[in-house]
């Protein structure tokens, strides 16, 4: 998973569903140190 930065604003509602899940998985694996965290959405 390639990370960026954003220097504007991030509008959520232009995202598609798939940049959009995986912005919030990056969010909730930062929050702490997790054993497992299973990604369920698009397919690698």
């Amino acid at each position: 998973m390639h990370i960026t930065r954003t220097y504007g604003q991030l509008h959520f509602l232009d995202l598609g569903w798939e940049r959009f899940e995986t912005l919030i998985l990056c969010i909730v694996y930062g929050w702490c140190r997790w054993e497992s965290i299973s990604h369920t959405g698009v397919a690698k």
